[in-house]
C-alpha cells in the first residue's frame, strides 16, 4: 500500500494533525460487492502505527472515497488496484512542544508518563526540576517546597526527542524550564585596520662593502670584433674579385 500526504493542517502547539491522504489499495476478489468494507479492513491495519509519509502515528480515518469508480488488474494477479482519498488524524509530536501527561511509573533515575493514555514518555533524572529528589518511602519525587510528583499526577513537560522503532514511538521529555534565546542585537565589530610594515634596510658589513667596491673598480673590457676570413675550400665556386683601394696620395701631373 502506497500512502501520499498531499496536505496537512496542524493545530497550534498541538501534536494532533489533520492530514489529507491519497493511497493506492489492492482489493481482494471477495470484496468486489462491498469495496468500502475491504478498504476499511486495509486502512485499519495502519492505525496506531508510525507512518513515514505523514511523519507520525495514524489514529483514525474519515471520509474514505474512491478517486476512480473503476479499478485495474495488473497482469495475472487477482487483486483490483484502486486509488483512495481519506482524511486522517495523525499524532505528530515535535521537539520543543509543551505537552502534559500522567505519571505511571516512578523510579530513582527517571519517571514514566502516559500521553493521551497511549504514548510513553520518559523523563530522565537529569531533566527533573531543580530542588526535586527521589523519596523511596513515598515512591515519589519531592521538591523543596513540599510538592510531590507521584503516581497518577499530571505534569507538564517539553519534548526533547522522538524515537521510532517497528511502528512504535517513544518520547524523551524534560521538566526543566526551556532556555530562552536572547533577542539582543549583537554589536557589529569593525575589522581592524591592516598595517603594512616597511621593509627594513639590511646593513652591510665592512667586508661586503669592500668586496663591492673592488668589483666596481675593475674596468670592463670591450669585446673587439675579429675580422672574418673567408676560406674558399670549394674549387668550383666563382672567385670573388676585390676592388683595389684608392690611393691616398695624389698623383703628380707631368
Amino acid at each position: 500500500m502506497q500512502v501520499v500526504c498531499i496536505c496537512s493542517r496542524a493545530r497550534e502547539m498541538s501534536p494532533f494533525v489533520n492530514a489529507k491522504l491519497v493511497m493506492s489499495c489492492s482489493l481482494a476478489p471477495c470484496h468486489i460487492h462491498d469495496a468500502k468494507k475491504g478498504l476499511e479492513e486495509q486502512l485499519n491495519l495502519m492505525l496506531m502505527k508510525y507512518c513515514d509519509p505523514v511523519e507520525g502515528v495514524i489514529l483514525a480515518f474519515n471520509a474514505i472515497t474512491l478517486l476512480n469508480p473503476y479499478g485495474h488488474i495488473i497482469n495475472e494477479t487477482p487483486y483490483i488496484h484502486v486509488r483512495v482519498a481519506a482524511d486522517a488524524l495523525v499524532f505528530r509530536p515535535t521537539p520543543g512542544m509543551e505537552l502534559s501527561a500522567v505519571v505511571n511509573k516512578v523510579g530513582s533515575n527517571h519517571i514514566g508518563l502516559l500521553l493521551a493514555g497511549v504514548f510513553n514518555v520518559s523523563i530522565d533524572a537529569a531533566e527533573m526540576p531543580d530542588g526535586y529528589t527521589h523519596n523511596f518511602h513515598e515512591e515519589a519525587w519531592v521538591g523543596d517546597d513540599g510538592v510531590t510528583i507521584e503516581l497518577g499526577a499530571e505534569v507538564a513537560f517539553n519534548v526533547l526527542r522522538v524515537h521510532q522503532a517497528y511502528g512504535v514511538i517513544s518520547i524523551d521529555g524534560s521538566m526543566r524550564p526551556a532556555k530562552k534565546t536572547s533577542t539582543k542585537k549583537r554589536k557589529s565589530v569593525e575589522p581592524a585596520a591592516v598595517v603594512v610594515a616597511e621593509p627594513k634596510k639590511v646593513k652591510k658589513t665592512k667586508k661586503e662593502a669592500a668586496v663591492k667596491n673592488e668589483e666596481d673598480e675593475i674596468p670592463t673590457l670591450k669585446k673587439t670584433k675579429k675580422p672574418k676570413t673567408i676560406v674558399n675550400n670549394n674549387t668550383d665556386d666563382v672567385p670573388v674579385v676585390l676592388k683595389p683601394k684608392k690611393q691616398s696620395k695624389k698623383t703628380k701631373t707631368a
